[in-house]
């Protein structure tokens, strides 16, 4: 009887980690980047993100589509999603929030530093981009 728990306990450990591990990926891999604006500020949310800027604490904000997104440090890196802390020769280390499949991003200089993200269609990201830079 002992030999059985002394068997079982790793055995179902191991299995509860594998499908936890499983369980993260299938929700984190149907995550996408969502953005509001409201009185406050900026709201960007993410797998791994979860950024609230306000207004006055933003420096600049530009609409491009030439960014190295460079190496992920922490986050998601998934076959439709970029999200979490990133580094590049650019900006140094960032947050970034993006579909793969829209070019387009947005990238706000702010005191905490700079924060990139785009929403799922071009279209919505520049329409965002007017909404913010008004």
């Amino acid at each position: 009887m002992r030999v059985y728990t002394i068997i079982a306990i790793p055995v179902i450990t191991g299995a509860l980690v594998v499908a936890c591990a499983i369980g993260s990926l299938v929700v984190l891999g149907s995550g996408s980047v969502s953005a509001n604006l409201d009185d406050k500020g900026l709201g960007v949310s993410a797998p791994f993100v979860d950024e609230e800027i306000s207004y006055q604490d933003i420096d600049s904000v530009e609409l491009r589509n030439d960014v190295d997104y460079g190496s992920r440090r922490a986050g998601y890196a998934g076959k439709n999603l970029l999200s979490g802390n990133f580094r590049n020769d650019e900006f140094g280390n960032y947050k970034l929030a993006v579909h793969r499949s829209t070019d387009e991003c947005i990238v706000v200089h702010h005191d905490g530093g700079i924060l990139v993200f785009n929403l799922e269609s071009s279209d919505d990201t520049k329409r965002f981009y007017d909404d913010l830079s008004s």
